[in-house]
């Protein structure tokens, strides 16, 4: 089986990873109350800055796969983040913040899954937490985007609450 996902992993591509960035982009920029473009610019910033942040980091870890490799991968992996934000933004527009946040942690939770094999195979097994870190930051900063209309907490407070989750975890 790991021979089979190794030769899976060398036939890597950017048109699907491109594809559920702009399909998560154009539903939380649809669905804003506030400047569409930028919440669209936001989300495809984010998306990709965040994979490559987290696929460099995998790299200085001793990471074993390439970078466009990882990319795919982490791209890949949006596909739970971008369904959670058709059922919410789309589907049951109507929905408790509760279920909002429910739906985004389920989605959240899924792509974190599905990553996290292949980014913890990337590095030694002493340096995994050090490379998942990120990565459940990445996804983390996407589902609360989705959870969280935003007209009730803007960009500037989400990356706020990120920071100080960070800043938190380093002081430890």
């Amino acid at each position: 089986l790991r021979g089979e996902a190794s030769k899976r992993l060398q036939d890597w591509d950017l048109w699907g990873p491109l594809v559920l960035c702009l399909i998560l982009s154009m539903i939380l920029a649809f669905t804003s109350t506030k400047d569409k473009s930028l919440v669209f610019r936001i989300v495809f910033m984010v998306v990709w800055l965040g994979a490559i942040l987290v696929t460099v980091n995998g790299q200085l870890l001793g990471g074993t796969i390439s970078f466009f490799q990882s990319i795919c991968i982490l791209g890949y992996c949006l596909c739970p983040i971008s369904i959670a934000a058709i059922v919410v933004k789309l589907i049951f527009t109507g929905l408790a913040v509760f279920f909002k946040f429910l739906i985004s942690l389920l989605g959240f939770a899924w792509a974190t899954y599905s990553s996290y094999g292949f980014i913890s195979e990337m590095v030694q097994q002493d340096r995994k937490a050090l490379a998942v870190y990120p990565l459940c930051l990445f996804y983390l900063f996407l589902s609360l985007f989705i959870a969280v209309s935003y007209t009730h907490l803007t960009l500037p407070t989400i990356l706020l609450v990120q920071i100080s989750v960070v800043a938190v975890s380093l002081k430890k």
